[in-house]
């Protein structure tokens, strides 16, 4: 009677489980928000901590293979993830992102940003896109990224 029972428990549960799969939570936020870079190569050794912020920096697997004079290969993405204590109006995560494309972009680089709570991209009064280029362009001879990506 009793392994009756438990087979009746084990089928009810079987059935009921089965077939489904886990999904991640990606109805929410912008389609071009890099859901799961936290299971990216993560370039920084531990976080880097700094004036309320705790920053870390992932690489897709296309971003692990660069081709032999160093560039990123298209479809490449870097993610810099910022994790600050609460300011006001400041988002507490942001996703910056850095995409490489074949053409167009800034010298091959789409540059975004994201609130990474809400998962949706940061409007252009938020954000100084053009900035990020600028800045890179000191790292020009690195394909524009500044950390090294193995």
């Amino acid at each position: 009677m009793t392994y009756k029972v438990l087979c009746g428990a084990v089928l009810v549960l079987g059935l009921a489980c089965g077939g489904k799969q886990v999904r991640k939570e990606e109805g929410t936020g912008d389609k071009a928000f890099p859901f799961n870079y936290l299971s990216w190569k993560r370039l920084n050794p531990q976080p880097i901590q700094r004036e309320g912020l705790t920053r870390n920096i992932f690489a897709n697997e296309v971003a692990l293979h660069k081709g032999s004079q160093g560039k990123f290969a298209v479809g490449s993405v870097l993610v810099k993830e910022d994790r600050r204590s609460s300011e006001l109006g400041q988002p507490k995560v942001v996703v910056q992102v850095m995409s490489k494309v074949a053409s167009g972009g800034y010298e091959g680089w789409i540059y975004k940003a994201f609130d990474g709570e809400t998962r949706k991209e940061l409007p252009a009064d938020k954000v100084d896109i053009e900035g990020c280029y600028y800045c890179h362009i000191n790292a020009k001879e690195k394909d524009f990224v500044f950390s090294d990506v193995k």
